[in-house]
């Protein structure tokens, strides 16, 4: 189990902040940039759909319609009402730049676990489980006496491990 530790707190001290924040930016805005283009898609789509509406109002008027003017009217005012939402969830989008905000709690998770990774070793017993407490969530014992280490995800996000924020580890413990 210390190894899995001191294997993590290996993997901090080797990480350098600049890095960290780089790849940590990148992934949210990888992200923003999805939603971002969804929401633009969610646009489009409400503007066709009261597109084909309107156009269906001249079909009406001529008598060519299966519509009535009291449902035509109804479904353009939802087709405008989804119209709107979409732009106002895009605004919305646009607004929230926590760029400023993911720097800060990098930053603070980097000072955090630098801190635990130079005072580990040195650090009382009481002290070293309050560490691994807050690091880990939960450690799994199974046959073969593979060990799976659960962190906390925003130590695993840090870390860049991927998935659940799991660690296997199968040590020989009979020798």
């Amino acid at each position: 189990m210390l190894e899995v530790v001191h294997d993590i707190f290996r993997r901090i001290q080797q990480e350098p902040y600049d890095r960290s924040i780089e790849q940590k930016l990148r992934q949210e805005n990888g992200e923003r940039e999805r939603q971002k283009q969804a929401a633009e898609k969610k646009i489009k789509a409400a503007q066709y759909k009261q597109k084909r509406y309107e156009d269906e109002v001249i079909r009406c008027l001529d008598g060519q319609s299966r519509f009535s003017e009291e449902m035509l009217a109804r479904l353009i005012a939802e087709a405008e009402t989804e119209v709107r939402q979409a732009k106002e969830e895009y605004a919305e989008l646009l607004r929230n730049d926590t760029t400023r905000a993911t720097i800060q709690q990098i930053r603070s998770y980097y000072d955090e676990f630098l801190g635990w990774a130079n005072e580990f070793d040195l650090a009382t017993i009481p002290r070293k489980r309050a560490i691994l407490g807050q690091l880990i969530e939960k450690v799994e014992v199974g046959k073969g006496y593979k060990v799976t280490v659960h962190l906390r995800m925003s130590y695993a996000q840090f870390l860049g491990i991927e998935g659940n924020g799991e660690i296997q580890v199968r040590k020989d413990v009979c020798a």
